[in-house]
């Protein structure tokens, strides 16, 4: 009779111990599907920024040649109207 209430103590412990177990494991996933999501969230927007970065930059790229383009062409003035009074000086 002693033997069987040792084993009904042992299980009634075992079941309590499996269940605050289970309990503190749902907690634990809880939490890390939050911060999952959490970075779910950083990610994508990490990426949608660094994808108008790179239009920005695409954007930069195409007014920086234009605008040199305009640059080359007066800088080529420049040196024409140089040559031009080198020439009438001599």
């Amino acid at each position: 009779m002693e033997n069987v209430m040792k084993l009904d103590v042992f299980f009634f412990v075992t079941t309590i111990a499996v269940v605050l177990i289970s309990i503190l494991l749902i907690v634990v996933l809880i939490y890390f599907i939050k911060i999952l999501r959490d970075a779910l969230f950083v990610s994508h927007k990490v990426k949608r920024e660094s994808e108008k970065i790179i239009e920005d930059i695409e954007s930069l790229r195409k007014s920086v040649k234009k605008e040199s383009s305009k640059l080359a062409k007066l800088f080529a003035v420049f040196i024409k109207s140089f040559k031009i009074k080198k020439r009438t000086k001599n």
